[in-house]
């Protein structure tokens, strides 16, 4: 099972992070970082069935022999203490001190904020989670101007293109570093359809795609 979260963690671009154990607890050539985490967490949110879990402050559950009924509380004190909170992790063992993986939801805006052995991790959380609502927004990316598409074997040599706004979350600053690129074929064969997709713009920021 470590093995394959290792190789997990290559695939979603968690340079700095080893696994020796899969339980997380202190072992030699175990190793990680905030930033890895926070890539972690961002890929483990895009699981439903995570996410409903870890966003629950309390869940009933049923197991034993016979079974029986208990409550299971989550231990992560934001989920009633900060608006949006939907997650994600708390951690700790004596080498590693306190560690926290928070995420927060706000019109539409999901942000994660990650703390390694900080002593006043839930405050600190806080403050870096109003920091990032405080300057993060959702923004249209802008459409590149579109040429038309060729068409061959129609009864018109080419068609009007249009594309679907997508918004992202982002700074002004990081929407003014965004650079977008158009996918065409050189030719489309006849018929084309009102609506269907023809090609697709990509965008990327400092390098890495967003939309």
């Amino acid at each position: 099972f470590t093995e394959l979260m290792n190789q997990r963690v290559k695939q979603i671009g968690m340079e700095n992070t080893h696994f020796s154990t899969p339980s997380g607890l202190d072992q030699d050539d175990h190793y990680s970082t905030a930033a890895d985490m926070a890539k972690l967490a961002q890929e483990a949110l895009k699981n439903t069935n995570f996410l409903e879990i870890c966003s629950s402050y309390k869940a009933k559950v049923e197991y034993g022999n016979p079974p029986y009924t208990r409550w299971m509380t989550n231990h992560n004190r934001l989920l009633k203490e900060y608006q949006g909170a939907i997650g994600v992790k708390t951690g700790f063992t004596k080498k590693s001190g306190r560690c926290l993986v928070s995420a927060a939801e706000r019109d539409g805006i999901r942000l994660i904020a990650v703390t390694l052995k900080a002593p006043n991790d839930w405050q600190d959380h806080k403050q870096m989670l109003d920091y990032g609502f405080s300057v993060s927004q959702l923004v249209e990316l802008p459409i590149p101007e579109l040429s038309k598409a060729t068409v061959v074997g129609g009864m018109s040599s080419c068609v009007e293109l249009a594309a679907q706004p997508i918004q992202c979350n982002l700074t002004q600053e990081e929407l003014a570093r965004v650079e977008s690129e158009i996918h065409l074929k050189q030719f489309y064969y006849a018929p084309i359809t009102s609506g269907e997709v023809l090609g697709s713009i990509i965008y990327r920021l400092d390098g890495k795609q967003i939309g």
